[in-house]
């Protein structure tokens, strides 16, 4: 099966700074992915970047180009997947977390489907993005079934 990654940019402005010894802020830049297969499933992450650990929003959208020809064939081998984006670029924790949540995320909502059977709303607990960019939150999205009986 083919998967296809979507990207998008999103900035959060919080109402009061975060401050601890390093430093201040109240912005944050953060990559939203998406990940869809196929049969329509998609799956859904956040890269937050960390300077500590060198990382920016350019450096994950790097990544994430480097890695969009990476994506598994099989959605479900996610170890294997894991391994190999960590060869592709072995620094940037942040993109590859988003990925990795987007596959788990995909195959939660598959697994939900195929087991309750029906109208099921999915629970996961994504912060921020989905507001700022005005898409509909993760918690209020239903997974219809396919299935009879």
């Amino acid at each position: 099966m083919a998967l296809k990654l979507a990207v998008e940019q999103c900035s959060i402005t919080t109402r009061h700074p975060f401050a601890i010894a390093r430093g201040s802020t109240n912005g944050y830049k953060r990559a939203w992915v998406r990940i869809t297969g196929t049969d329509g499933q998609e799956g859904w992450g956040e890269a937050d970047p960390s300077s500590f650990y060198g990382e920016s929003l350019e450096t994950v959208l790097a990544a994430f180009e480097r890695l969009a020809t990476h994506l598994p064939r099989d959605p479900f081998d996610l170890e294997a997947a894991e391994a190999r984006w960590a060869q592709i670029v072995p620094k940037n924790w942040a993109a590859r977390s988003a990925l990795s949540a987007a596959l788990h995320f995909r195959r939660l909502a598959l697994n939900t489907a195929d087991a309750e059977c029906g109208r099921r709303q999915l629970v996961v607990f994504l912060v921020g993005c989905c507001r700022q960019v005005g898409r509909q939150s993760p918690q209020q999205r239903t997974i219809p079934c396919e299935h009879s009986g």
